[in-house]
């Protein structure tokens, strides 16, 4: 489970042309006999579905990962499950004012995370630097984020 949010504009189409892509390459990899050639086209299935979700698309689970809970986000979505342009300023404006906490010895242990505390570190600033570039481009095509969660 977690939060997925898409800016729509930029999804849908990005999602419709890769779709076109996959459901080619599946078709292929189903019919296919010879092993090699089938994890070729799977190969190409693979690349096509992640470039889906290359483009207006952000993804934050609610589990020991979740950005939103290491840096204590409060609720930016709308009944609607919208965060709407003048919404998504200010969740930029906070996510900028927030510094990722520095993960203390042993928490890794506690959240059953494989790695040290030193790269979940990096994972987090990585990962708050894609949020704040996603939220960037919604303001500036002046797009609602449907939020998914």
């Amino acid at each position: 489970m977690g939060a997925d949010l898409y800016i729509s504009k930029l999804f849908d189409e990005n999602c419709n042309r890769s779709q076109k892509h996959i459901d080619k390459w599946v078709a292929i990899r189903n019919n296919e006999k010879d092993p090699e050639k089938a994890k070729e086209a799977q190969k190409k299935v693979s690349y096509w579905y992640d470039r889906m979700y290359s483009k207006g698309y952000f993804r934050d689970s609610y589990n020991a990962s979740s950005l939103f809970h290491m840096i204590g986000l409060s609720e930016f979505v709308n009944k609607n499950g919208l965060i709407t342009p003048t919404n998504a300023k200010k969740l930029l404006a906070v996510i900028e004012s927030k510094q990722i906490p520095t993960l203390e010895k042993g928490w890794c242990k506690k959240h059953y995370c494989e790695g040290t505390e030193k790269e979940w570190q990096v994972y987090f600033s990585k990962k708050k630097k894609l949020f704040e570039n996603f939220l960037k481009t919604a303001i500036k095509l002046k797009e609602p984020i449907k939020a998914s969660t």
